[in-house]
């Protein structure tokens, strides 16, 4: 972050781009104000918890077909 911050605000920085993982480390507790960050893109396929019970139905009804019909298990779907 101290070089995060250097890049911006010294004398002579060019900038920097900052990439974070979401609830990651740097998820929580950092407010970026002003020329601290000027933009944000959020890029991923936001996966849903193994434990909602729509993707627990859907992994036992794979896991219980047939398997000479079935393309894919429950944990492969999800994967």
């Amino acid at each position: 972050m101290d070089r995060y911050y250097g890049s911006i605000f010294e004398e002579g920085g060019t900038g920097a781009i900052l990439m974070a993982v979401c609830r990651g480390r740097i998820s929580e507790g950092l407010d970026f104000s002003d020329n601290a960050a000027r933009c944000v893109i959020v890029v991923g396929i936001p996966y849903p918890q193994m434990t909602d019970p729509r993707v627990m139905l859907k992994q036992n009804y794979l896991d219980h077909i047939p398997a000479q019909n079935r393309m894919l298990s429950g944990r492969d779907w999800y994967n």
